[in-house]
C-alpha cells in the first residue's frame, strides 16, 4: 500500500465521514482536504469528542487514486467493516468505519445521513471499555458487584474462577469475610439478569466445588 500522500496535480473527489452521535443524530463531515486525520484534538480535521476516540485516531488519505483508511496507533484500535485497521487499507463507499466504538460511515459525493443500524449480535457482549454489557443487543443494567462479577469471568474467559479470586475482585476490602454463599447469592442475581432460564444458565456456569466460568461462546 503507498504512504497516504496526495499526488500532485491530483483531483481529489469529494468525499464525507457520516459520524453516529448520541440517539439517531449523525454529524457529516466533509473531508475538505487529504490526508484527514480524525481525533479527539481539536486541531483534528475531523473531531470527534468522545474520551474512547485518541487525539490522533486515524486518518484518510488519497493515494494512487483510492482514500485509503489509516490507525494512528490509536488506543482503543479501528475496525473496518468489522475487522481490526493493522495496515493502511483502501475505502469504498458505504465502508463502515468503527474507531473505539464509535460508528462512521465512509461516502463519496453523495452524502447522506441516513445509517442502516447494524442487526443485533446475538448472545452475551462485555465491553470492558466502556463497562456496557448486553444480551441480544439489548442493555443489561448491573449494580457494580455484578459487573465486577461479570468482568472478573471475563477477564478469564474460558477458565474456572474460584471462590477466593471472585471474592478478591469484587469484594477487595472484605475478601476475607466473604462466605461461598455471598458470591452464590451474587451469581444468582447476575443470572436473573442475564439469562432467559436462570437455573438452567447459557453464560455463567457453575463448576461445582471450584467457582465459576464464562461459557466459552459468550
Amino acid at each position: 500500500m503507498p504512504a497516504i500522500e496526495d499526488a500532485p496535480d491530483t483531483i481529489v473527489p469529494e468525499a464525507y465521514l457520516v459520524v453516529a452521535s448520541e440517539g439517531t443524530r449523525r454529524q457529516v463531515h466533509r473531508l475538505e482536504s487529504v490526508p484527514a486525520t480524525i481525533g479527539r484534538s481539536p486541531d483534528a480535521d475531523v473531531l470527534i469528542n468522545d474520551p474512547r476516540v485518541s487525539r490522533a485516531h486515524a486518518r484518510i488519505g488519497f493515494a494512487g487514486g483510492r482514500f485509503v483508511l489509516e490507525d494512528l496507533g490509536s488506543t482503543n484500535g479501528t475496525l473496518l467493516n468489522g475487522e481490526p485497521l493493522s495496515a493502511p487499507a483502501v475505502l469504498t463507499e458505504g465502508d463502515a468505519i468503527s474507531l473505539a466504538g464509535v460508528r462512521a460511515e465512509f461516502q463519496v459525493n453523495a452524502p447522506t445521513v441516513v445509517m442502516s443500524a447494524p442487526p443485533a449480535a446475538p448472545g452475551l457482549h462485555i465491553d470492558l471499555s466502556t463497562h456496557e454489557v448486553k444480551v441480544d443487543g439489548k442493555p443489561v443494567k448491573l449494580s457494580p458487584k455484578e459487573y465486577l462479577f461479570l468482568a472478573a469471568l471475563r477477564h478469564r474467559a474460558g477458565s474456572v474462577v474460584a471462590h477466593s479470586d471472585l471474592a478478591r475482585e469484587v469484594w477487595p476490602d472484605v475478601a476475607e469475610g466473604v462466605s461461598d454463599e455471598n458470591i452464590h447469592q451474587l451469581a444468582t442475581r447476575l443470572r436473573r439478569k442475564l439469562e432467559d432460564n436462570a437455573e438452567g444458565p447459557r453464560y455463567v456456569l457453575t463448576v461445582k466445588g471450584f467457582g465459576y466460568r464464562l461459557a466459552a461462546d459468550s
